[in-house]
C-alpha cells in the first residue's frame, strides 16, 4: 500500500496547479512559520494563519515537511475553505499534523476542497482527523490515524473521494472508514487500506441518522469501493441504517477487486460485489 501511495505521489507531482486567480501560499511549523506575514507567500506562515486567517477559497496551501503539533501551530479549529488545495511538498516527506487530544477534528473540509500528501493524527476519544462538511471533498495520498477508543480514521460522504490512503484506527471501538453519519449521497473509495484492529473495531462502518424525519423520499447512502483492503477486529464491513425508519435511510456498499472477510448488516443495509473480492 505504501508503494501505491509513493507511485500516486510521483504521478501527482506535476498536476493540479492552483486555478486561475488563486494564490499559492506556504505554511511551516513554528517558529519558522510567520504569525504576521500578510500574504504567506513567499514567506511561510504558521499553519492556521496560512489556511484560515490569510488563505481564501480556491487557494493552494503548501505545507513544509515537519511536525505540526500543539507546540508548532495555533490550536484552534482549522477549516479548509471551499475549493482549497492543501498539501505537503510533493517529493518531500509528508508533514504530520496533529492536535493530539485537544480536539476530535484536526481539519474540517468544505465543498470541493482537496487534502493530500499529509499525515493527519487525532488522539481524542472520538478522534476524527479529517471531517468533511461539504460535497466533493477529496482526500488522497495520505495516512490518517485516529488513536482514540471511538475514533474514525477517515470519513467520506456526498460525492467525496478517498484515494491512495491508509486509514488506521487502533482503538477498542475504532472505525477505519465511516460514512452515512456526515451526509448522504454517493462516495468513492479507491486504493485504500482501512484497519481497525480493536476488539470491537470495524474497517468500513456505515450508519445513517434520520433525526426523527421519517417522511419524504428515500435517502440512500452509498459507498463505492475498489482495490480496498478492509480489516476490522470485530467486523470488516458493518451497516446500521437509521433505527427509527431504516427504509427511508438505507445504506449500501458496492465493492469490487477488494479484500474483506466479514459483514454485519442490519435491515436495509446491503453489500454488493461489483467485481471479484477475496
Amino acid at each position: 500500500m505504501i508503494g501505491r501511495i509513493a507511485i500516486a505521489t510521483a504521478l501527482a507531482a506535476g498536476s493540479l496547479a492552483a486555478p486561475a486567480g488563486a494564490t499559492t501560499r506556504f505554511a511551516a511549523p513554528l517558529p519558522v512559520g510567520s504569525t504576521s506575514d500578510p500574504s504567506c507567500t513567499p514567506t511561510p506562515c504558521e499553519l492556521r494563519r496560512a489556511i484560515v486567517d490569510v488563505g481564501q477559497e480556491g487557494d493552494e496551501v503548501v505545507l513544509a515537511p515537519g511536525v505540526y503539533d500543539p507546540t508548532t501551530f495555533t490550536q484552534a479549529l482549522i477549516t479548509i475553505k471551499a475549493g482549497m488545495d492543501v498539501h505537503g511538498e510533493l517529493g518531500a516527506p509528508r508533514p504530520l499534523v496533529t492536535r493530539a487530544t485537544n480536539a476530535d477534528n484536526v481539519f474540517v473540509v468544505a465543498n470541493g476542497a482537496r487534502l493530500h500528501h499529509v499525515v493527519v493524527r487525532s488522539d481524542s476519544d472520538f478522534s476524527r482527523p479529517v471531517h468533511p462538511i461539504g460535497d466533493s471533498v477529496v482526500v488522497e495520498d495520505a495516512f490518517l490515524l485516529a488513536t482514540g477508543a471511538h475514533g474514525a480514521a477517515a470519513q467520506v460522504a456526498n460525492e467525496g473521494v478517498l484515494r491512495d490512503v491508509v486509514a488506521y484506527a487502533p482503538g477498542a471501538n475504532g472505525k477505519g472508514i465511516e460514512f452515512g453519519s456526515t451526509g448522504t449521497g454517493t462516495a468513492d473509495v479507491r486504493n485504500v487500506t482501512a484497519l481497525a484492529p480493536g476488539a470491537q473495531g470495524t474497517a468500513i462502518a456505515g450508519q445513517s441518522n434520520s433525526s426523527g424525519a421519517c417522511s419524504g423520499s428515500v435517502v440512500l447512502g452509498t459507498l463505492r469501493a475498489e482495490n480496498t483492503i478492509a480489516v476490522g477486529g470485530a467486523t470488516d464491513i458493518a451497516l446500521k441504517p437509521d433505527s427509527t425508519c431504516p427504509d427511508k435511510y438505507p445504506l449500501a456498499v458496492q465493492i469490487g477487486f477488494s479484500n474483506y472477510r466479514t459483514t454485519s448488516l442490519q435491515a436495509f443495509g446491503t453489500v454488493t460485489a461489483t467485481g471479484p473480492n477475496a
